[in-house]
């Protein structure tokens, strides 16, 4: 390929030589770029041969006469020769970017199109200023120095070549002067110091700008105590974060339960009837957020006998709670006939309160029928009361049993499973 380019030129160098004399100092130049060539100095060979071309043009006129080409055209062709061994080995880079320059300086300018990221950032084109990106230049075919520059960023200095055949672009990214760091917590009041500096925190997502790029230690604290510390790489194209979760969270597999976490009281104090206003026990809730440790909470569900158990929270953990438990029998023929009872039961009393206030002869048997309905009622209100209590009670408020959560069980057709799946 770098031996048909210097016989390319040859051949052109060959046709300028219109006299006996230009032959004869191009046959010697062709011997020469032959020897430089056989050593791998392919470069060299090209500029060697290229130096034929200032006889060349010297002989303008009679050039002109030998050949269709014009000045540009003799020019051009040069360059697209010599930029086509630019890379070759064994030259002088930069007597071969000299040469370019050269040469491009007498052809017509072509564009260059220049883009930043983040757009807007100034150019200078060989040191002059070009205006800001996204710009196209005109320059001259060759090497030129592009500079690009914007408040807040590191400049950024190309060289770039020029090739008056193809499109040419340059695209630069340019890297911030600062960061930002992400810190991410759970809860509001925390703080956060980074370089010497602290920031208040709140519950989620906080961003830290203007953090001097390169390595940064992040400490978190929480009630005048150090919590969480890390070290993070501040890049100024892409935010660090940080995460700490002071609390670990608890919620049900199932769809539609809910979780009450059961308070520990003290012997003393577990007797106590809690005072107007206050709350008379734990909410309910589709989930919970605890602070480390061990806690006893009640899983529940309609229709399910609710399961109390322990639970380990982990800072930062979720716990998805999982298990077994009976379904509440339907016990709504048993309720009405707990009606029916007190229905009957007060309809017996009543009857015997009108015989105790009637002037029949208690002698005629009244007396006996007064009592035993009266007595006979009496225990079937009791009992049928209490009975509906009782029914209403388990049905509205069941009793939790003591249980188990246990995780990856599938619920059981009809009953028997109050929550589903999840992972601890």
């Amino acid at each position: 390929m770098r031996s048909r380019t210097v016989c390319t030129l040859f051949f052109t160098l060959s046709i300028f030589a219109v006299t006996a004399s230009a032959q004869d100092r191009a046959q010697g130049l062709y011997d020469k770029a032959q020897a430089l060539q056989a050593k791998g100095k392919h470069a060299k060979a090209i500029l060697l041969l290229d130096k034929g071309f200032k006889d060349a043009w010297t002989m303008q006129a009679r050039l002109l006469k030998a050949t269709s080409m014009d000045a540009t055209d003799l020019t051009a062709e040069a360059f697209k020769m010599l930029a086509a061994a630019r890379t070759a080995p064994g030259g002088d880079a930069k007597e071969v970017a000299a040469k370019l320059n050269e040469l491009g300086a007498k052809l017509p300018v072509h564009a260059l199109k220049t883009r930043s990221n983040p757009a807007g950032a100034a150019v200078k084109a060989d040191g002059k200023d070009a205006g800001k990106t996204p710009v196209a230049l005109k320059l001259t075919p060759g090497f030129h120095k592009v500079e690009f520059w914007k408040d807040g960023y590191h400049g950024k200095r190309k060289t770039v070549f020029v090739d008056p055949s193809q499109e040419n672009f340059l695209s630069v990214d340019l890297l911030g002067k600062n960061g930002n760091i992400i810190i991410t917590v759970d809860q509001d009041g925390m703080s956060a110091k980074v370089g010497g500096k602290t920031h208040a925190l709140k519950a989620g997502a906080n961003t830290i700008s203007g953090v001097p790029s390169g390595s940064q230690a992040v400490t978190i604290w929480a009630g005048g105590k150090q919590v969480h510390s890390a070290t993070v790489t501040v890049d100024p194209n892409t935010a660090a974060t940080v995460g700490f979760n002071k609390f670990g969270v608890v919620r049900p597999a199932a769809k539609g339960a809910t979780l009450e976490l059961v308070e520990e009281k003290d012997e003393d104090a577990k007797d106590e009837k809690p005072k107007d206003g206050e709350d008379d026990g734990p909410a309910e809730a589709d989930e919970l957020k605890l602070e480390p440790g061990d806690y006893t909470v009640v899983l529940r569900r309609d229709g399910y006998y609710p399961v109390k158990g322990k639970v380990k929270v982990a800072a930062g953990s979720t716990r998805v709670l999982t298990a077994e438990s009976d379904v509440i029998p339907d016990r709504s023929t048993l309720e009405i006939w707990s009606v029916v009872g007190i229905s009957v039961s007060v309809a017996m009393i009543a009857t015997a309160t009108v015989l105790e206030l009637s002037d029949l002869d208690e002698d005629g048997g009244v007396g006996p029928a007064k009592f035993a309905l009266a007595g006979v009622g009496g225990a079937m209100l009791i009992t049928s009361g209490g009975l509906l209590k009782w029914l209403r009670t388990e049905r509205e408020t069941p009793t939790p049993v003591d249980g188990t959560f246990k995780i990856g069980a599938a619920p059981i057709n009809g009953g028997g499973m109050i929550s589903a799946g999840g992972t601890f």
